[in-house]
Order: C-alpha cells, then sequence, then structure tokens
C-alpha cells in the first residue's frame, strides 16, 4: 500500500497536516480448526466428529481508508496544544469471509441408517465459505495533546482521546470486541 501527507508552517506558530492511506484487500492464507462440540448435529449423535481441522484456508478482508489531519499551535515560547481528527472507513467492510474451507466430518451412518439413508461412506466433506456478517460502522476519533518545554532538559506531557467503535453491538463478539475508546496520558 501507500500513504501520503502535506505539513504545512506557513507561521512560525501554527502547524497544519493531512494524511491519507487507501483501503487496502487482503487475502491471507492460514489453518482453521472448527470445534463441533456444541454443534446440534454433533449433540445429536449425527456427526462423530468433534472436532475438524482445515490447515489451507483463506480470510478475505478489506482494511479501510484513513484520513487524520491535526492542527497544532504554539501560542507562547515552550508550549505546543495540537488537536488531530481520525477518519477511519470501517463501512468496506460489510463480512469476513473464510474460502478454500474443505473440513472433513465423520457420520455416524447407524444414526443415518436409523433414518432410512444409506451411506456406504462414512465421511463427508463440509466445503461452504464461511461468511460472519460484520457490518462494521466508519469511526471518528479526536484527540488532544499539550507539550510544556520547563527547562532545556525538562518537558512535560498530557493528552486525551475519544474514538467511536467500528464493531456494531449486535456483531459485538469475544472474537472481536470494539468498543468507544476512552483514553489519556501524562509524562515527562
Amino acid at each position: 500500500s501507500w500513504n501520503a501527507g502535506v505539513l504545512l508552517e506557513p507561521v512560525d506558530w501554527l502547524s497544519i497536516g493531512v494524511q491519507y492511506t487507501p483501503s487496502v484487500h487482503y487475502e491471507a492464507s492460514g489453518g482453521f480448526e472448527a470445534d463441533l462440540s456444541e454443534n446440534f448435529f454433533y449433540t445429536s449423535g449425527l456427526l462423530l466428529s468433534e472436532t475438524s481441522t482445515d490447515d489451507d484456508i483463506t480470510l478475505v478482508l478489506d482494511m479501510p481508508q484513513i484520513i487524520r489531519t491535526g492542527i497544532a499551535v504554539r501560542p507562547i515560547e515552550g508550549l505546543e496544544l495540537e488537536v488531530d481528527y481520525v477518519f477511519s472507513g470501517w463501512s468496506i467492510v460489510e463480512e469476513l469471509l473464510v474460502t478454500d474451507v474443505e473440513l472433513e466430518l465423520e457420520l455416524n451412518t447407524e444414526y443415518l441408517a436409523g433414518l432410512g439413508y444409506d451411506i456406504d461412506d462414512g465421511t463427508t466433506v463440509s466445503d461452504d465459505d464461511i461468511v460472519l456478517p460484520a457490518n462494521y460502522k466508519n469511526t471518528h476519533a479526536i484527540r488532544f495533546g499539550a507539550e510544556y518545554d520547563l527547562n532545556d532538559d525538562l518537558a512535560v506531557r498530557a493528552g486525551g482521546l475519544y474514538e467511536t467503535a467500528a464493531v456494531p453491538t449486535k456483531t459485538l463478539s469475544v472474537q472481536l470486541v470494539d468498543g468507544v475508546k476512552y483514553g489519556y496520558s501524562v509524562g515527562a
């Protein structure tokens, strides 16, 4: 990918910056293990496989465009105040998609025979894509910061931030925890 930015300093006491990062399309390969221990087909006895693995799957994901802007002012010698705004276009992520899935599952042939099915091979392959709805929302962040030089060897700093959440409440899970963010910092 790439990014581009511009920093303008029209006078000594003012700096204005803008930076842009485009969205990026990823296709990442990896492995996957499905835990079927609480799946209806396992708990009912139809499946004998409690887990199944696939060492060659693909996750398809688009990362958002990001626009950052900021203004810094230096009203007196040794003091700098800054405010930044960041937009992240997370609404591009409508779903998380896992492709190239091939999970081999062992079937309970006796159970199927009881239902009237004559199955010679006790295995089947689940090769459907896994689609996890995301419907992410764009995020907005505001950041404030201040630095004051007490002398040539010591400066004090403080800052704070607020950022909205990308993941809607209806798709929030332990797999991806995201919420409104507040933060602050102090330092010297």
